[in-house]
Formats: C-alpha cells, sequence, structure tokens
C-alpha cells in the first residue's frame, strides 16, 4: 500500500514498475473522486484502461453519471462520440467533470487553466503564464495525479543554436538571458514567422511565448 498524504502539495511515489501506483492511483480515485481529479499518463492505451476501470467501478454502479467522467484523446474510436469535437468547440464544459482524463502531451501543450480549476466560483479570464496566481484560486481540482514520469516534456522545444543569440546578450564575459520585454521583441523581429523555421516548432514556440 502506497500512503498518501492528503494535505494540499506535491508528492512523487517512488516505487519500481508493477509495485502498484497505478492500481493505488484508481482506489483513491474511486474514493475521491467528487473531490475533482484529473489524470494524467502517457500513452493512450493506458488511458484506455483507467477509463474503463473507472467506467465499471462507478459509472456502471451509478455512483456518477456518464457525463461525470470524460477522456479527451486523438484516438479516432474516442472521437466518433464527439468529446474532442465538443472540447475544441466549447471546452468550459471540463469545469463540470468530476474526473477528466487527458495523455501527459495534451496537458503540456493546452490549456492548463481550463484542465486545473473546477466548478469555478470566479470569471476564468484566459490563462495569461502566471501559474503563481492560478494556483492561488481557490476553486482548482483537488487531485492531480501524472502517472510515470511525463517523458514527452524532455524535448518540448529545441532552440536551434543559431537563435540564442536573439534571446541572450554578453554581460562581463559571461551570456545571460535578455529580459522577457527584450526576449519577446527579438522574437517577434528574427524569429516569429521565419521561413526557414520548423513550422510545428513555431506553433510550440507561438504557445510558449504567450504563455512566458
Amino acid at each position: 500500500m502506497i500512503d498518501y498524504n492528503l494535505s494540499r502539495g506535491a508528492y512523487i511515489v517512488d516505487k519500481a514498475c508493477g509495485k502498484g501506483k497505478t492500481t493505488e492511483i484508481f482506489d483513491f480515485i474511486v474514493l475521491h473522486y467528487d473531490e475533482g481529479i484529473l489524470y494524467c499518463v502517457d500513452t493512450i492505451a493506458e488511458l484506455h484502461k483507467m477509463y474503463d476501470k473507472l467506467n465499471a467501478a462507478l459509472i456502471q454502479t451509478g455512483k456518477i453519471f456518464p457525463e461525470d467522467l470524460l477522456m479527451i484523446t486523438s484516438d479516432p474510436n474516442i472521437n466518433a462520440r464527439g468529446y474532442l469535437y465538443s472540447y475544441h468547440s466549447n471546452p468550459e464544459p471540463l469545469f463540470s467533470k468530476k474526473i477528466f482524463l487527458i495523455t501527459h502531451i495534451r496537458f503540456f501543450t493546452s490549456l492548463i487553466n481550463l484542465f486545473l480549476i473546477y466548478r469555478p466560483v470566479a470569471p476564468t479570464p484566459p490563462f495569461d503564464g502566471n501559474f503563481q496566481s492560478l494556483l492561488t484560486r481557490g476553486d482548482l481540482r483537488q487531485w492531480i495525479f501524472f502517472d510515470e514520469t511525463p517523458m514527452w516534456i524532455r524535448p518540448f522545444y529545441i532552440l536551434p543554436r543559431c537563435f540564442l543569440g536573439t534571446i541572450s546578450e554578453k554581460r562581463n564575459g559571461i551570456w545571460e538571458l535578455k529580459s522577457p520585454k527584450d526576449i519577446r521583441e527579438s522574437y517577434d523581429e528574427f524569429i516569429k514567422d521565419t521561413p526557414h523555421f520548423d513550422r510545428s516548432r513555431i506553433l510550440f514556440a507561438a504557445y510558449m511565448v504567450d504563455v512566458c
């Protein structure tokens, strides 16, 4: 068994593979489903497994309604139900979902504030990148699980070496980052919409600039 500290904070469960981490997470969700749960895992296959188990334990037993449990994935079999389309059209219903399942990659490349806020009691403006302000809200999901290490965040964005000069400057013989204002101006002037820059990374870069 894994002992949980039920106070708010960040915890790492350091157990080897096959030692029951995912099973313990499942058991915990079944007990605390009404407190707002966000579950993130690395693969779509693992996402399906958790969804099926929670469906059997909570929906089929009448503890929650089908609309209380939501999984967002690019899997076409799931998309046929219209979940992804509905999410893209109007993501705000996420606020009311008791249990929300996504992959790691979606958490880090989509609208993080919509994933964290639960049953809002205050306005929910577009996320401005201020995590300190976001995390002081009193209407956040109480339990956020990252099952296994989010491997995808490691190569999230790699800036080509030739662009480093646009975001840094030499001070007393040491290369240091420019101020956020100067970095934004340099990005807009020299990097944004550069024809020879990889287009897929431009999308990530634009998102990162907006968040940062």
